[in-house]
């Protein structure tokens, strides 16, 4: 089971309720206090296709600028689905490999 501690950076003028209340919406959340623009919590899955896309939807978030990966703990997962190991491109490309 994939666990991971992370703390998020949130928007200076959107670190509220509303962030909070659709960041708990994500399966596997639990947020911890905010402090300052802050925001400590964990993602703890039964099985990895569902955390990755508990961490896919941790970025869509508005408010949440950066995410701080503190420890991912997956010692237990048997299987790891191909997908998570094949190389995922994100945002322009930087040349021709």
């Amino acid at each position: 089971m994939p666990v991971s501690a992370l703390v998020l950076t949130l928007c200076a003028d959107r670190a509220d309720a509303r962030v909070r209340a659709d960041l708990a919406g994500i399966d596997g959340v639990e947020l911890g206090a905010v402090n300052g623009n802050r925001l400590p919590m964990t993602l703890d899955h039964d099985e990895p296709l569902a955390h990755q896309r508990a961490l896919d939807a941790l970025a869509r978030v508005d408010g949440v600028v950066f995410v701080d990966l503190v420890s991912h703990d997956f010692e237990d997962v048997v299987v790891t689905p191909s997908s998570l190991v094949e190389p995922r491109r994100r945002g322009a490309s930087h040349g021709t490999p």
